[in-house]
C-alpha cells in the first residue's frame, strides 16, 4: 500500500532584477531542460515593454539563453522550444532597431501610431501594445543620449 511521488532532484529559482519589470525571477528544472519564464518571453504575443528596462531585459535573455533548455513556458502563449527565447531577443533587438532607425532621422512629423507592425510580428496577439513599445523604446534612445 505504497505510493510513489516523484520528487525533482533540482528546482533553481533564478532572480536578477530588472527586465520585464523591476523584479523578474524565472524557475528552471534543469533534469528536465524546462524553464518557466514568467513575462520575460511570449510565444507569438507582443509583450508590454514599457513596464522594463529593455537592456536588463536582454540581459535576462542572454542568460536564458546559456541553459540548457528544451522546453520553456512562457509568461503568455503556448509552451515551446528554447528558441522561444530566441524570438523574444530577436523582437527586442528588430524594436531596438527601429527605434534606432527612427531616431537617426528625427522624422519632424514623428508618429509612432503612424509606424505599422513589422510583417513577421503582424499576426502576434496584443499587437495594440506594439507601437507603445516602440515609443518606448525610442524615448529610451533619448534618455541614453543623455547619460
Amino acid at each position: 500500500v505504497g505510493s510513489e511521488m516523484c520528487i525533482r532532484d533540482r528546482v533553481q529559482l533564478i532572480s536578477k532584477g530588472a527586465g520585464h519589470t523591476p523584479g523578474d525571477l524565472v524557475l528552471y528544472l534543469p533534469d528536465e531542460g524546462m524553464l518557466f519564464t514568467g513575462d520575460l518571453v511570449f510565444n507569438d504575443c507582443h509583450p508590454y515593454v514599457p513596464h522594463g528596462n529593455i537592456k536588463k531585459w536582454m540581459g535576462w535573455l542572454d542568460d536564458m539563453d546559456s541553459l540548457e533548455v528544451n522546453r520553456v513556458m512562457p509568461g503568455h502563449g503556448e509552451l515551446g522550444s528554447g528558441e522561444l527565447i530566441t524570438e523574444m531577443k530577436n523582437y527586442l533587438l528588430d524594436l531596438q532597431g527601429l527605434a534606432r532607425e527612427l531616431y537617426e532621422k528625427k522624422p519632424s512629423d514623428l508618429s509612432m501610431d503612424s509606424i505599422t507592425i513589422p510583417d513577421k510580428y503582424k499576426e502576434w496577439w496584443f499587437d495594440r501594445f506594439y507601437n507603445a513599445n516602440l515609443q518606448f523604446a525610442y524615448q529610451s534612445l533619448n534618455e541614453d543620449s543623455v547619460e
